[in-house]
């Protein structure tokens, strides 16, 4: 009995660490953000939408970034890899890995962000 209450004593900090985080809303209209450029290796780029809801700041992984927002099309948007946007859309509660470029090109993990699904995204 108190090999079971010592392992659930360990393990409890991973359990709260595993919730999702419920101070950041799972629903955004019309909310002032920042489109940033990951560059994960030559020809791989990956979008992640920073926002700030409740004074705290908020990554989330955008999985379809519009044709016409990416820097292919615009590149010159882009100052310092960043793009203010508005946007609305819907966070899920499961992480997405975002990486970067390492010291011979290949991707490696940087850290996790909420994915995302845009329903509208505008320039600011």
């Amino acid at each position: 009995m108190k090999r079971l209450a010592y392992q659930l004593l360990l393990l409890s900090p991973l359990w709260a660490a595993c919730r999702p985080d419920t101070a950041l809303p799972t629903s955004f209209t019309d909310e002032p953000g920042v489109i940033e450029l990951v560059v994960c290796s030559r020809g791989c780029v990956q979008y992640v939408l920073q926002t700030e809801t409740g004074g705290e700041a908020a990554r989330m992984f955008v999985v379809n970034m519009p044709d016409s927002l990416k820097v292919a099309a615009i590149p010159s948007a882009y100052a310092d890899n960043q793009l203010p946007v508005v946007f609305s859309g819907t966070r899920t509660n499961e992480l997405m890995q975002v990486n970067t470029a390492g010291p011979t090109d290949v991707p490696e993990p940087a850290y996790k962000a909420y994915r995302f699904q845009l329903t509208g995204v505008r320039r600011r």
